[in-house]
């Protein structure tokens, strides 16, 4: 990750010289950059830069490109990252609205904004809702993006966690021991979810007072 972001912070720079400030494939590379920093822990630096290319996207491609779409679902994700539930919450509802208007209900787009709207749902501390919300998306989720797509995961990984503060940690272990296993199927074992999965696991394990 971190070779990532040093490549991607030497390239910008040329990238940005050679093909200008507002090339897709500049705006492209800023907002990856963007992501890996805050995947890195900078989430503060990562809604900085993902509030310019908002920005940016809005202003070449037009406000309802799918870019600028996704770089506001990525601007919204990291704003609760960096401590601001109630704007990224805010921030998502309005973004499900356009998804929905302009790129339609099935779309990953819109999935994903609705995986992030559930977990915020969470979040805020209505665990009934949010429970029931992730379970009439994973219906969807299945039916559009297929049972081993990463969204899929993702959203099994919300509803396990969701189950688990409900008052089920034995459940929420079940679960997690399944998205392992599927995730090492379908990820590998050194992707990001599988570790998550697997960190998830033993968490719940323990909270339910089962030996791994």
């Amino acid at each position: 990750m971190a070779q990532a972001v040093g490549e991607l912070t030497e390239q910008l720079p040329e990238v940005t010289r050679i093909l200008g400030p507002d090339h897709p494939d500049t705006l492209v590379n800023r907002g990856n950059l963007a992501q890996w920093l805050g995947v890195l822990g900078d989430a503060t630096q990562a809604v900085r830069m993902l509030t310019e290319s908002v920005a940016s996207f809005a202003r070449v491609e037009g406000p309802e490109s799918r870019r600028t779409l996704a770089a506001r679902g990525a601007l919204a994700y990291w704003q609760g990252h960096a401590g601001n539930a109630p704007e990224s919450a805010r921030a998502f509802q309005d973004l499900l609205v356009d998804c929905r208007r302009v790129l339609g209900p099935n779309h990953p787009e819109t999935l994903r904004t609705r995986i992030d709207l559930t977990y915020l749902q969470g979040q805020a501390g209505d665990t009934a809702g949010a429970v029931k919300a992730c379970e009439e998306l994973m219906v969807d989720l299945v039916r559009v993006l297929g049972p081993d797509h990463p969204d899929t995961l993702v959203n099994r990984r919300t509803l396990a966690f969701l189950q688990g503060e409900a008052g089920d940690p034995a459940r929420a272990a079940e679960a997690y021991a399944d998205i392992l296993a599927d995730a090492l199927r379908v990820l590998g074992p050194e992707h990001l979810e599988t570790r998550t999965a697997r960190r998830n696991l033993a968490y719940w394990l323990e909270r339910a007072g089962i030996a791994d």
